[in-house]
């Protein structure tokens, strides 16, 4: 079981997870218009608002979340 289930969060809130990681590489394109397509739909956007408010109040070494969030936010406004 991972982190994610163990937690409970739900397919698309593990996707969100995994774009704004602290991994030193990025989201691809295609991840990015997925996860930005499924803010059009209301419980998917609450969904992803949670986690990416959890990621801007991050600090520390988790400082790629914040950035990575930067990012998303972007991919979202197209």
């Amino acid at each position: 079981m991972s982190k994610n289930q163990l937690k409970g969060y739900t397919e698309m809130q593990t996707k969100v997870r995994s774009a704004t990681s602290n991994d030193p590489w990025g989201a691809s394109g295609a991840q990015m218009a997925e996860i930005a397509q499924a803010t059009y739909d209301p419980q998917m956007f609450v969904e992803i608002m949670a986690i990416i408010d959890k990621r801007l109040n991050d600090h520390g070494k988790n400082w790629r979340h914040v950035f990575k969030v930067g990012g998303a936010s972007y991919a979202m406004d197209w």
